[in-house]
């Protein structure tokens, strides 16, 4: 329970969105420094492939000038060179660019679907055909005639130097693409460092105002609690929390010490039976209402004793809910028992006026709604009318044009006319109207009515007519 006796099953959820925000942080910054690790291993795995690169080129270019050398020294005639000691190492110089181009492969490995290769392969495939084609010629020259060699050797020199100039042309690929990637690595290291440290500096910050935030989210909680529980307690309902299961009262507000007479320090703990009340399942048939949230609601009337003794009629409206582990029940009372004898009394007066109005001799009570088209429908028409006009109540109920039909039509108009400037003004009408009655003759009526607003743009007129046939006749009589 809180201070205020009100449990407090829910409290830790109340500042969690401030710790989540810090958990975020957290793993940003976590992920972020595992990026930056990740990042200086695959970089570094990447950046000793180059190496190797350079040193299998270096072999190429070293058997070349090797293989080179050997030819000049056999033509020179120095016969200790061997012809296949020069072919080995050709073939090492070729075997040496394969396996630059399996070293490279593993620095930059292509992308799948690539359609051509990347020109570095392409001038390293022009290398090593560049080093066949300059086998063919020096291995062709040692079997030449004398008058040749010259010739020949000029040709070797110049394709000696091509080669040269290849070499060097791949050692400077090979060493601009480890500075381009060293460049790149430490622009991405500055880059994730910076979001790393700054994603630190605000972690550091945000620890640092969460105490604060908590402590200023836990005083908004218990001056909402204290908010909640004054509104609970001046509640001039009677209010129960109860668990459901077993029905034992956790709360009560001040409510029940003041109109019923039980001091909440009496009834906490104990059954709602300590108050008189029924098991809800004993009432008859309450109403189910279901909230916007999917709750139902139930509502019904019982009887509830005071703590002098007095039984008095309440409506009841519960509606269950979890609070930490327990099944609770919240019931409001109200306590009905003036209210169901003032509906009573209604009742009754409005039983004795329709038995007034349907015993009415001559006379139709009525009330009638118009709309502002002019249409119109009765509410409520007394029995008088199939007395005077035999028209069953029913079908006027249904139908008022039925009854206005009745009514001569110069009089209708008139009849009108009196209602529209009796909605104007809000003041009674009184009209008299000539009726045809069901023999086919003619009966002299009296309409007053008074208007009143309705539901909407409607406008009620509650009246009566009588019968005023008999008056006529007399004045008739005077005039003679």
């Amino acid at each position: 329970m809180s201070r205020n006796g009100i449990p407090i099953g829910r409290r830790a959820g109340v500042s969690g969105w401030i710790d989540l925000h810090l958990y975020a942080m957290a793993m940003a910054a976590l992920l972020t420094g595992l990026l930056l690790w990740w990042t200086n291993v695959s970089w570094r795995e990447n950046f000793e492939a180059y190496p190797p690169v350079l040193e299998e080129l270096q072999h190429a270019r070293a058997d070349t000038v090797k293989a080179y050398l050997g030819v000049e020294r056999y033509m020179a005639g120095e016969r200790h060179v061997r012809v296949p000691d020069v072919e080995a190492f050709f073939d090492q110089a070729l075997e040496s660019c394969r396996d630059i181009a399996r070293a490279m492969g593993k620095a930059e490995p292509v992308g799948e679907g690539q359609a051509e290769p990347e020109p570095f392969f392409q001038n390293l495939d022009r290398y090593a055909a560049s080093i066949a084609a300059f086998r063919e010629l020096a291995m062709g020259g040692i079997g030449a005639l004398p008058d040749m060699l010259a010739r020949l050797g000029v040709g070797r020199q110049a394709a000696f130097g091509a080669l040269e100039e290849q070499a060097d042309a791949r050692g400077e690929t090979v060493r601009g693409r480890m500075d381009a990637a060293a460049s790149r690595q430490t622009r991405l290291n500055n880059i994730l460092f910076f979001a790393w440290i700054s994603f630190l500096a605000f972690l550091a910050g945000s620890l640092a105002i969460a105490g604060s935030r908590r402590r200023k989210a836990e005083q908004a909680m218990f001056t909402s609690e204290d908010k909640y529980r004054s509104l609970f307690d001046q509640a001039r309902d009677a209010i129960l929390v109860v668990d459901d299961d077993t029905g034992r009262i956790l709360d009560c507000n001040r409510a029940l010490a003041a109109e019923w007479g039980y001091p909440p320090e009496t009834l906490i703990g104990r059954t709602t039976e300590a108050v008189g009340l029924t098991d809800p399942a004993d009432d008859d048939a309450p109403a189910s209402v279901f909230g916007q949230n999917g709750s139902l609601t139930t509502i019904r009337e019982t009887r509830m004793r005071t703590a002098a003794g007095d039984e008095r009629l309440v409506s009841v409206k519960s509606g269950r809910f979890r609070l930490g582990q327990a099944k609770v029940r919240l019931d409001i009372f109200r306590d009905v028992t003036e209210l169901r004898r003032e509906e009573e009394a209604l009742r009754g007066r409005e039983a004795m006026l329709r038995n007034l109005g349907d015993n009415l001799p001559n006379g139709v009570i009525y009330t009638l709604e118009v709309d502002p088209a002019g249409n119109h429908r009765f509410l409520y028409v007394s029995q008088g009318l199939e007395r005077i006009l035999g028209l069953p109540v029913a079908l006027a109920l249904a139908d008022a044009e039925l009854v206005f039909a009745r009514i001569v039509e110069d009089d209708r108009e008139r009849l009108r006319q009196a209602e529209i400037e009796s909605m104007a003004t809000g003041e009674p009408f009184d009209v008299q109207a000539r009726i045809l009655a069901p023999d086919g003759g003619v009966i002299w009526g009296q309409f007053r009515a008074a208007p009143r607003p309705g539901s909407g743009r409607m406008m009620l007129f509650d009246g009566f007519y009588f019968d005023v046939g008999a008056l006529k006749r007399i004045e008739d009589d005077l005039r003679r």
